[in-house]
């Protein structure tokens, strides 16, 4: 069909560079997706058949509007990032670890029912978590520009996330000690010789792995 190459490409670039994407990126992008190829600064990507991901990946990414620094200051540009994004991001930048250094798995479960509005692999409906024609009341529903992930920041949303946020230095990711963290109160511990232990709660966990922090 011939809307879809731009459909595609107008969600893929909403997920990775920005919400508002001008039609020349958007048909810069859906080109690739037909002709399967994209050549930027001598480079070619894509083998050249419909659809080839390599060749509309690149297109996304290597556009001057994903990468010029001069839209850096248009208050339109960009995209705002989801909650699970970044509680990922956060754990990341801090090099979140267990103090013994042992390796193991937490499931955060329960993010929705607690608040933040968004958990992996359990979306509300077929239509994710969010709306990706959603205008928030304001300056983007005045100016005529969408806003996709802040149809989950309300403010419920809002102070669940940040009571969360601040949990992790004191309590870490589970919920042994307090219920309202970001993680669930059975915790799976990746043990070496096990790795498919199964689930622990609080108590067997400890006594799986005496002297490991819960």
């Amino acid at each position: 069909h011939p809307n879809t190459a731009p459909f595609i490409s107008t969600k893929l670039i909403q997920h990775l560079v920005t919400s508002n994407p001008s039609p020349r990126y958007v048909k810069v992008v859906a080109d690739a997706f037909r002709t399967g190829t994209y050549t930027s600064g001598g480079y070619t990507f894509g083998k050249g058949n419909y659809g080839d991901m390599e060749a509309c990946v690149a297109a996304i990414l290597l556009d001057r509007e994903a990468r010029s620094s001069t839209l850096d200051d248009d208050a339109i540009s960009g995209r705002a990032r989801e909650p699970l994004l970044k509680v990922m991001h956060m754990m990341r930048s801090m090099e979140l670890s267990t103090e013994s250094g042992a390796k193991r798995e937490v499931d955060m479960i329960y993010l929705t029912s607690r608040g933040l509005g968004q958990e992996s692999f359990n979306a509300p409906s077929v239509f994710s978590f969010f709306l990706s024609e959603y205008q928030p009341v304001g300056p983007a529903l005045n100016k005529g520009v969408v806003a996709p992930e802040t149809q989950l920041f309300d403010a419920p949303k809002l102070i669940s996330f940040m009571n969360g946020l601040f949990s992790l230095p004191a309590f870490g990711l589970t919920d042994c000690q307090w219920w309202q963290g970001f993680g669930s109160d059975r915790a799976r511990y990746w043990i070496t010789d096990y790795p498919d232990g199964g689930y622990f709660d609080c108590g067997s966990a400890e006594a799986e792995q005496p002297g490991v922090p819960l």
